[in-house]
């Protein structure tokens, strides 16, 4: 059971600049000269592979993150070790940037955190840390599709 692991990751693209990993979810790298911009981050379970895997491509920092929809297989930016490196390196902070019902979604996990962590576990094996859904992530800057 459980969500295995980091299946595969390829490089491609005009000089190999954007990262493709199945990661659960799927979880895209492009390198730009200001930095990477990830789109999707993959589930917390599997949050080493993917940052050694994305060392691997580039060692840029993560200048923005862009959450395509609430599921924590594609927003669970707070999993990654980024953030933590960024305040080391003294990089800027990273910017996320999701839809403007995507902080709804966050909360609404963070209410039914018992419940959530019940059926993962029951439907994908996952056992995780009763503090997963306090740690998350929510968007700096929102849109909508008006």
């Amino acid at each position: 059971g459980g969500f295995g692991s980091v299946l595969s990751s390829e490089a491609f693209g005009e000089d190999g600049k954007v990262l493709f990993t199945l990661a659960f979810g799927n979880v895209t790298a492009i390198d730009t000269t200001e930095g990477l911009v990830m789109i999707d981050t993959g589930v917390p379970t599997l949050a080493r592979g993917l940052y050694r895997r994305i060392r691997e491509f580039s060692g840029k920092p993560i200048r923005a993150v862009i959450y395509t929809h609430g599921h924590l297989d594609h927003a669970a930016f707070h999993a990654l070790p980024f953030e933590h490196e960024h305040v080391e390196r003294g990089y800027p902070r990273t910017q996320v940037i999701a839809h403007e019902n995507l902080p709804a979604r966050l909360d609404r996990y963070k209410a039914t955190a018992g419940y959530n962590m019940y059926i993962n576990d029951r439907q994908f094996q996952v056992k995780g840390p009763a503090d997963r859904y306090s740690r998350l992530r929510y968007p700096d800057t929102t849109f909508s599709t008006r």
